[in-house]
């Protein structure tokens, strides 16, 4: 068998070689640790920078949103108190009353008296939207 000619290697002891790239490594790895850490904590910072001017908003929409339910929830009383009122002004007996009220032929306090079914429903002649 032939042996592999080493006149081209350099003259550094094996063990000396194996050191210096292993000194490298460990110093390549320190550094990309470093940047690492370092990238990470500028991408911390943008993420906590971004949340410091979201929190505020979120805050600012939640306060809008809260008073929008109470102008919607208003709204809906009063659409049905008219709604309510509408159906009373097409029922012939209620729209009657209430005209005569208005005219002020028969006072708040006195009560017309009417004959109707028992079966069918009954219907409020005071009006609570006012």
């Amino acid at each position: 068998m032939r042996q592999p000619n080493n006149s081209a290697k350099p003259n550094i002891p094996r063990n000396q070689s194996v050191s210096k790239i292993v000194g490298k490594s460990n110093f390549s790895k320190s550094y990309e640790a470093l940047a690492t850490v370092v990238v990470n904590i500028l991408l911390s910072s943008a993420a906590i920078a971004g949340l410091v001017k979201l929190i505020p908003d979120q805050t600012i929409q939640v306060s809008k949103l809260y008073e929008l339910d109470q102008e919607v929830a208003t709204m809906e009383k009063t659409v049905n108190c008219l709604k309510d009122e509408f159906s009373q002004s097409f029922d012939l007996g209620n729209s009657q009353v209430a005209s005569l009220r208005e005219k002020g032929l028969i006072s708040a306090t006195q009560r017309p008296i009417r004959f109707s079914d028992l079966n069918a429903p009954k219907v409020s002649n005071s009006s609570h939207c006012h």
